[in-house]
């Protein structure tokens, strides 16, 4: 096998470092995983908490639709929304990304909001966790 000049020696431990990165088991997927270092950290913080948490997500309501069409911020960061749950005075909304996967952010976006629309939870993710029950309708 050939050796390579040693200025390359750094590109192929980058390139190995890479690949292992893809292989590992990431939180939320690869691209996710990615995306949420945007995030402030107690979103992220509490988006793990209720990631771990058993709830049933229903479609949204025409009147929650469009709140998200409406929502200066959030309307920007997703396509459409798709699920909305909620617990203890708080609304969740899990939004679509039609195309989804690097460079594109990963599939699935998590908002939380507390009463009067304040957001307290942010995060990306590529599946959806076992705990959650999707109902379609």
């Amino acid at each position: 096998m050939p050796r390579f000049p040693e200025k390359f020696s750094d590109w192929r431990s980058n390139i190995a470092a890479y690949l292992a990165a893809r292989m590992q088991r990431h939180e939320f997927g690869f691209t996710a995983d990615m995306d949420n270092t945007g995030f402030p950290a107690s979103s992220l913080e509490h988006f793990r908490r209720i990631w771990r948490e058993t709830l049933v997500w229903l479609p949204p309501t025409e009147a929650q639709k469009q709140r998200f069409r409406s929502h200066p911020l959030v309307s920007k960061s997703a396509d459409a929304l798709t699920a909305v749950s909620g617990a203890k005075r708080r609304e969740y909304w899990v939004l679509e990304n039609f195309t989804s996967g690097f460079p594109d952010p990963a599939e699935f976006l998590f908002v939380g909001f507390e009463p009067r629309h304040k957001i307290f939870a942010a995060g990306r993710f590529e599946e959806w966790p076992e705990n959650w029950q999707r109902i379609t309708g």
